[in-house]
């Protein structure tokens, strides 16, 4: 949880962590994604500012096999990180269908077209 300002501080074991910063979907706002943060004894505290944009959005409809919307799905988006040693999915939205089946995800700006 972040305060009044947005900052907010963890204590984490040394080794690589994928950093991921869940707003809520009434923020308009896209979930921050960091992949392979290195946490050492070298580096010592990390800081990150972080600056929001825009998110770009990805929405559709689910339906089943007999094509009748499907409510309270669950849906997440996922990129491949082509900077991680092979390529591993990361996850960088979710949402869950309305009564009409209908879902959005709000994708941040630099995770689109990498």
């Amino acid at each position: 949880m972040s305060d009044d300002l947005g900052d907010f501080a963890m204590s984490v074991d040394i080794g690589v962590y994928d950093m991921q910063v869940k707003l809520p979907a009434e923020s308009g706002f896209a979930w921050l994604v960091e992949p392979e943060v290195q946490m050492s004894l070298n580096e010592g505290d990390l800081r990150r500012d972080y600056r929001l944009e825009p998110p770009v959005a990805v929405g559709g409809i689910i339906r089943n096999g007999q094509g009748e919307t499907v409510p309270n799905a669950l849906v997440r988006g996922y990129v491949l990180d082509p900077r991680s040693v092979g390529t591993r999915p990361l996850q960088v939205a979710e949402a869950v269908s309305g009564e009409d089946g209908s879902y959005r995800l709000l994708i941040a700006p630099r995770l689109v077209g990498e």
